[in-house]
């Protein structure tokens, strides 16, 4: 088993499917299940494709974890986004930095190779001609590893993409007229309407009190049963192309992390309860810390982005 960085999702990898969040039966699947501890609530279950826990180990904001120290995963879809590979045998021991821009991976009697997660150290970097308008619709892409590697594109183009990412992103509104008449729609008699506003909020960014609150004056058990299942969804995975893209916007901003990305945190941070609000704060909180207790150097050596040179400590 294993906590994300938060505390707030709990991950089992076992042979067994699972019917409540305290008992697990038996089953012939190897599975991996999410759960949300605050409410003991299934977020998610997938085949784990063999990934024992042992091996797994978190990025700072959780946003992704590294699967025996030569892949990649991005946490929110299970898909390997990027792999590095070593002529030294199995890796034994692997650890990110805390500005997730380098993963240490050590082999027995080995070398310590420093691989650069974004590519933002190396002194070689692959050419991107993509303008930052198709980098920004390029965030949508489903397919994991073409998303990080437009995610690495952005953090190696620092503050020209935050200035770009100014124009894009905005704080999360607390209510909008679109999102309250979808919320009046799950409570309308045509079942096909009901399912099209479920899918439509599902889908939508909106501050989590604006459901909150429609579940607290909601007389209606329909609309009641929809919002609950909506609340109790918040966070889950598949998520949707606009929410996955936001995610790496704001991974872009902290693996920047220069003070026009800290301020742009910053404004999204005030927005209203929302998944971009929660990320953007947690993305600053974990930025002022690694300013207040080490600053980056500026200057340092090229790092092989597959690990291959890497340096002894």
């Amino acid at each position: 088993m294993r906590f994300s960085p938060d505390s707030q999702e709990l991950w089992v990898w076992h042979e067994a499917w699972s019917n409540a969040f305290d008992r697990i039966q038996i089953g012939p699947s190897r599975l991996l299940s999410v759960w949300n501890v605050p409410r003991r609530a299934l977020l998610a279950e997938r085949a784990s494709q063999n990934e024992p826990y042992r091996s797994t180990v978190f990025t700072a904001g959780g946003r992704r974890y590294s699967r025996y120290g030569t892949e990649l995963i991005e946490t929110h879809t299970g898909s390997v986004c990027k792999t590095w590979k070593t002529d030294q045998g199995p890796m034994t021991a692997w650890a990110f930095s805390p500005d997730m821009s380098l993963m240490a991976v050590a082999c027995p009697g080995g070398p310590v190779f420093l691989c650069d997660v974004y590519g933002a150290h190396t002194a070689n970097k692959k050419s991107d001609d993509r303008t930052l308008r198709q980098l920004w619709d390029a965030l949508l892409e489903a397919d994991a590893e073409k998303a990080f590697a437009t995610v690495s594109v952005m953090v190696q183009r620092g503050d020209e993409s935050v200035r770009f990412l100014q124009t894009q992103l905005v704080p999360t509104e607390s209510n909008s007229e679109s999102v309250m008449r979808l919320i009046d729609q799950l409570d309308a008699d045509e079942f096909s309407v009901r399912e099209r506003a479920a899918k439509e909020l599902e889908g939508a960014s909106v501050a989590f009190d604006v459901l909150d609150q429609a579940l607290a004056r909601s007389q209606s058990t329909e609309q009641r049963s929809r919002l609950q299942d909506l609340i109790g969804r918040r966070g889950t995975f598949p998520a949707s192309p606009d929410l996955m893209r936001m995610l790496r916007a704001v991974e872009v901003l902290e693996a920047i992390g220069s003070p026009d990305a800290s301020d742009l945190l910053a404004v999204l941070s005030r927005g209203a309860d929302s998944h971009q609000t929660r990320e953007a704060q947690a993305a600053l909180a974990r930025l002022g810390k690694r300013i207040r207790s080490s600053p980056r150097e500026q200057d340092g050596p090229a790092l092989n982005p597959h690990g291959s040179g890497g340096t002894s400590p």
